[in-house]
């Protein structure tokens, strides 16, 4: 489009700064958009956990009797229950309120007041470590590199005796699964939005540049005829003053016809320099309201030259 290197150049540089500050902010909306996404399911989660741990909880509470023992009553809530002194059975089918537990996501830890664990229920990771005495939250890596998220509270008997603590954790499979895919989305996204955005940018740098080179090619041919038409008559008044110069001897009428074409000539210069003011003029669309400076050197040199002419045509 440009035969101009300097507007070629200038198009690639307009799309590369267009394309890096766009392709920034796209990647910080991603970026943003990605830990939005993965905050919103993390706070799902432990929402989710904290309210299943707290149904057991409640639930546990009105059953048990006595500090570091198990009421029968218990496999209501967890049919699956595996007291770690005893041998396992079916149990009771599971109620609807805890169904949450044996959907294979979860897994319970009951332990006693000296954090020695009486009973498991649900899933059962494997060289997962116990959590702090106090209330709190926890996160842990089984050995295969699955996370799961986990919460601690500490569990009462119906009398409000101290008899241990409650460990219910979540895998966190399914929720890694998604956030991988999300960031892979995100990762190829952004390379073809980066080739989208050079893209636009670089029809949009041209769009932006089309009035400018117009005005640039009309600069320069506005320039080539200039010089073209004040090339005439310097060429004439160069060629008069040549061939005047050659004369052995330059009579009165000699000099008149030089002078006469000198004369023509210049005025033809001074209607070019007027008309070439005239149009600079029309295209910055202002008129000079404050008086422009001069040099006084070569106002001087103007005026010392008129006087010295008068001067040789007095003395003649």
């Amino acid at each position: 489009m440009y035969r101009d290197r300097l507007f070629g150049k200038t198009r690639v540089q307009l799309t590369l700064w267009y394309t890096a500050a766009m392709g920034l902010i796209l990647s910080a909306c991603g970026f943003g958009a990605y830990e939005a996404i993965a905050h919103a399911h993390r706070v799902t989660l432990d929402r989710e956990i904290e309210s299943v741990a707290g149904t057991l909880h409640d639930s546990l509470e009105l059953v048990l009797q006595k500090p570091g023992h198990l009421e029968p009553e218990v496999r209501r809530f967890l049919p699956d229950l595996c007291e770690v002194d005893r041998p396992c059975d079916d149990g009771i089918p599971p109620g609807h309120a805890l169904g949450a537990i044996q959907q294979g996501r979860y897994y319970v830890r009951l332990l006693d007041r000296s954090h020695r664990v009486v009973a498991i229920s649900g899933m059962q990771p494997t060289h997962l470590p116990l959590t702090a005495k106090s209330a709190s939250w926890q996160l842990f890596t089984d050995i295969n590199g699955t996370r799961y998220r986990q919460i601690s509270i500490d569990l009462h008997t119906n009398t409000l005796q101290n008899w241990g603590y409650l460990h219910l954790g979540r895998s966190l499979q399914e929720f890694d699964n998604y956030i991988a895919t999300v960031r892979w989305v995100l990762l190829l996204g952004l390379p073809v939005a980066w080739l989208g955005v050079g893209g636009a940018s670089w029809g949009l740098a041209g769009l932006a540049m089309r009035p400018i080179y117009r005005s640039y090619n009309q600069i320069q041919q506005f320039t080539a005829d200039a010089a073209h038409e004040l090339r005439t008559p310097l060429a004439a008044i160069q060629a008069t003053i040549e061939s005047t110069l050659r004369l052995p001897h330059i009579g009165e009428t000699e000099a008149q016809t030089t002078l006469q074409t000198l004369e023509r000539q210049n005025r033809r210069l001074a209607k070019l320099v007027k008309d070439l003011l005239l149009l600079s003029r029309t295209e910055r669309q202002t008129a000079p309201t404050q008086p422009q400076p001069c040099c006084l050197d070569d106002l001087l040199n103007d005026v010392e030259e008129a006087v010295s002419c008068l001067g040789v045509a007095s003395e003649s």
